[in-house]
């Protein structure tokens, strides 16, 4: 009896990460997603999760790319320096990273592809005693599932 191939892309389904969507051997049955959206300016007003102007602008990059590269879900990160307390800036991590969520659904990408996850303070990529490492550190990040 052989093995099936749910996506009939050359590898078996006990062997694909990715069962039902077709993809690349090498990639374990999942396609290989290039990153090539480039975004700045994901913002938000201060203490808050409303999105600024020039974030709507770079979110309708993320939902044209998502369009078009159709074969993975995303987690949308929610993160944010050190100053205030760590629950506040956790709930608010989880507030914006939902806000990003819901104006991608608006924009018609499935819900269902996208889920958010706010992180508040844990997970710097700068240093939080200077200004421009909080900079850094209040972002958003979208992490490629499946």
């Amino acid at each position: 009896c052989p093995i099936p191939d749910t996506d009939g892309d050359g590898v078996n389904d006990e062997e694909d990460k990715c069962p039902k969507v077709p993809g690349d051997k090498a990639n374990f049955g999942c396609p290989k997603i290039e990153a090539s959206v480039k975004l700045n300016n994901i913002q938000f007003k201060t203490g808050s999760a409303v999105l600024l102007p020039i974030a709507l602008k770079e979110l309708k990059k993320v939902n044209d790319y998502l369009k078009a590269n159709t074969g993975f879900d995303v987690v949308v990160e929610g993160h944010t320096d050190n100053v205030g307390k760590p629950a506040n800036n956790k709930v608010l991590s989880q507030k914006r990273a939902q806000s990003v969520v819901n104006y991608l659904v608006k924009l018609g990408t499935p819900k269902e592809r996208l889920s958010a996850m706010g992180y508040g303070s844990e997970q710097p990529v700068a240093d939080n005693k200077t200004a421009a490492g909080r900079t850094q550190n209040r972002r958003v990040a979208f992490k490629i599932k499946g």
